[in-house]
């Protein structure tokens, strides 16, 4: 839940799986009002910390989806 704090993070979501058709277990969704409020969460000190102390030692395997809208 940290990373819903960086200030460019819009609708920030944690959500578990419920179809058996999906590996996958949890998921993260959030939404950026545009690409610049991305590079900012993505290069945001809190972001590079949760990567590198919980994302890299405690996820196996994950998809990754970054959409920009076509209203963009």
């Amino acid at each position: 839940m940290a990373l819903s704090k960086i200030s460019t993070v819009r609708n920030f979501q944690f959500v578990h799986e419920i179809s058996p058709k999906n590996n996958f277990r949890f998921g993260l969704i959030m939404q950026f009002e545009d690409q610049s409020g991305y590079t900012h969460y993505n290069e945001h000190p809190d972001h590079t910390a949760f990567v590198e102390q919980v994302w890299i030692p405690q996820v196996a395997e994950f998809i990754e989806i970054d959409y920009l809208s076509e209203s963009h």
